[in-house]
């Protein structure tokens, strides 16, 4: 354990600052008199705001992880595709699954209200990576002698475990992986980042137009039968993979071969290891 302090500390801190978050819930609710909705959105960016910050106080995340150079933008499109193709296909599969979801009330809330939005589609995703991405996977790859993929994955389970609530636990596991295998390969949370916020940011259109419906009907209602939903979900599966196995092959080639021409002599500086080719 004393091994993984690093990555412990950063739960610790996350799970810390949720904490101090559910507390303003009840002061915001009860003694200031806010909308609970607003309430909630307030206490999510206050606490995800004050983990970002001691994060970068104590070194577990840095700027650098934030900067748009050496990425290839060209290779974006394709991650967002493969990104929102195994999200739905996860969407799917929770459906199928029945597995309950405690925060269903509170997510609409949220999408109906700015300050919930903010924190929906901005702030939470922006700190998710931050930690979960960027703080634990490269404090897993510079401290231990881990492979990336057992990195990505010791990362996804805790991303999962941490939502807590039953649904979220699957979906954000095989979210996790999505965006770990992302992050080991541009090694950039920015890249990541974007990805997340364009994800919610379309969770929470679908929930401020559709709330009524969505506890009425079912994607089975919508594609026809189950059969076709499972037809959807494993050719989802499918074609997510195989565009993140493109994306895996051909990424670093494509990026060392455009960057050679600028910083050849600093390449190797930005190595966390061999094993490691994501570079910073």
């Amino acid at each position: 354990m004393k091994n993984f302090r690093k990555t412990i500390y950063a739960l610790v801190i996350f799970l810390v600052t949720q904490l101090i978050g559910g507390l303003f819930i009840m002061v915001g609710s009860q003694w200031m008199k806010l909308p609970f909705s607003t309430a909630v959105g307030l206490s999510l960016i206050i606490a995800n705001s004050l983990a970002v910050a001691l994060l970068f106080v104590l070194r577990m995340v840095r700027l650098k992880t934030f900067s748009p150079h050496r990425v290839s933008w060209s290779w974006l499109p394709l991650l967002i595709v493969a990104a929102l193709v195994g999200i739905f296909s996860m969407n799917l599969l929770c459906e199928q699954l029945n597995l309950p979801d405690m925060m269903a009330e509170q997510f609409k809330s949220l999408a109906h209200n700015p300050w919930g939005i903010l924190a929906m589609v901005v702030v939470a995703p922006i700190t998710e990576e931050l930690l979960f991405r960027e703080a634990i996977i490269s404090s897993l790859l510079r401290r231990h002698n881990l492979h990336r993929w057992q990195a990505v994955l010791i990362s996804s389970i805790v991303f999962g475990i941490v939502h807590f609530n039953p649904v979220q636990v699957v979906f954000a596991f095989f979210i996790g992986i999505i965006l770990g295998t992302i992050f080991v390969k541009t090694g950039r949370a920015l890249v990541t980042s974007i990805i997340h916020i364009i994800n919610n940011g379309l969770a929470a259109i679908e929930m401020r137009l559709f709330a009524d419906e969505m506890d009425e009907l079912t994607y089975s209602d919508l594609l026809g039968g189950t059969a076709v939903v499972w037809t959807c979900i494993v050719v989802g599966i499918i074609l997510c993979v195989a565009l993140l196995t493109i994306f895996c092959k051909h990424y670093h080639r494509h990026r060392h071969h455009s960057s050679r021409k600028k910083a050849n002599s600093h390449t190797l500086r930005y190595s966390l290891n061999k094993k490691y080719d994501a570079h910073f």
